[in-house]
């Protein structure tokens, strides 16, 4: 019974992944109707050719939007971000993503989603008496908004975490307890 306990958590550490990006986080100062050109890493460490998708919320531009990655390589990403002029001052939040995409058919497939944090400081000189407008036309979320941006995603991901991870320690139990089982009888 050990034997298979051991098997299965093989097949658990058999899913981890070989990408990863570089870095995690930008924080940028910026002009209202500024642009300014970015970059980042995409690394690929596996033996096998990888294709990625990469979006975004906010005003991101990017060089491409599906790319693929050589086994054991990297690929630079660059990307643009533009500011528009009717930007009111203050601090923004934006996420780029960076997804793996599955080349199996069938089966259980579980989607890799990797994010890039982006916060910057938007300097303006612009001024508008009905900031809700503006609000409406920008896909970015405040620094103050941060919590209900971090509720979005616990409610789209967290339960099936949450469920992989009582899944995984409800085995470790299991496994904890036959083996308490097993030395009682002895």
């Amino acid at each position: 019974m050990k034997i298979i306990y051991f098997f299965f958590f093989i097949l658990i550490l058999n899913n981890v992944y070989g990408f990863g990006v570089s870095p995690g986080k930008f924080n940028i100062e910026i002009n209202n109707g500024e642009e300014i050109e970015k970059e980042f890493f995409i690394y690929n460490n596996e033996n096998e050719l990888k294709k990625f998708n990469i979006s975004s919320s906010g005003f991101f531009n990017f060089t491409d939007f599906i790319l693929e990655v050589k086994e054991n390589n990297e690929k630079e990403v660059k990307f643009l971000v533009k500011i528009p002029y009717e930007t009111l001052e203050g601090n923004y939040v934006g996420m780029i993503y960076i997804n793996e995409l599955n080349k199996e058919e069938g089966g259980v497939n579980l989607d890799t989603l990797l994010g890039i944090k982006f916060e910057f400081f938007v300097n303006s000189d612009y001024t508008e008496l009905n900031e809700n407008k503006f609000e409406q036309k920008l896909e970015f979320k405040e620094i103050n908004q941060e919590d209900k941006l971090k509720t979005e995603l616990e409610e789209e991901f967290g339960f099936e975490i949450i469920l992989f991870y009582a899944l995984i320690v409800f085995v470790i139990l299991l496994g904890v307890y036959k083996i308490y089982k097993n030395r009682q009888s002895v």
